[in-house]
């Protein structure tokens, strides 16, 4: 994740001192690229997120969160295996979870079957692909899977997501 820093002072002078910097690098790094880059000192301290570049956690970002906390809960998700990632980014678009830090911390407790994408999908996998039904092979071809899909959906117990289907574990 990138984010395009601002120095908040020198913004409201009409001055745009500022640049991209890359999350989930080291404290050091972070605080010599607020001296250095965005001129943060005693007299402009105050600094803003002017953009954000993400795929992803564009969600969860305010313009004016503390960027340190920010940095490491992109290192934290970046040490996430990628269904982990996915998975968060999932709870962050269905709005389950409106804040980074919350959907790291709850990540575990859900589910993502990232192989569906519609309710036909969702029907064909809670039928077929579950095996909670043995459904014979002459009556496949009469099943409503987008209809049965839907009626998951409507009983509250997942969303569909750009990732797939995402469900309390």
């Amino acid at each position: 994740m990138f984010v395009f820093v601002e120095n908040l002072a020198y913004y409201n002078e009409g001055k745009i001192i500022g640049d991209w910097f890359q999350l989930g690098k080291s404290d050091e790094e972070l605080q010599c690229f607020l001296q250095d880059v965005v001129c943060i000192d005693e007299l402009h301290e105050e600094y803003f997120i002017a953009d954000i570049d993400s795929d992803n956690l564009s969600y969860s970002v305010n313009s004016y969160c503390d960027l340190f906390e920010l940095n490491h809960l992109v290192c934290q998700f970046n040490e996430l295996s990628e269904a982990e990632q996915m998975t968060v980014n999932a709870l962050l678009e269905t709005g389950i979870f409106n804040l980074l830090e919350d959907a790291l911390d709850n990540v575990e407790h859900y589910q993502l079957i990232q192989d569906i994408h519609n309710e036909y999908d969702l029907g064909y996998y809670f039928l077929e692909d579950c095996n909670f039904y043995e459904i014979p092979e002459f009556i496949q071809n009469y099943i409503d899977y987008e209809s049965y899909g839907r009626d998951i959906l409507l009983s509250g117990d997942g969303d569909l997501t750009k990732y797939g289907y995402l469900m309390i574990a």
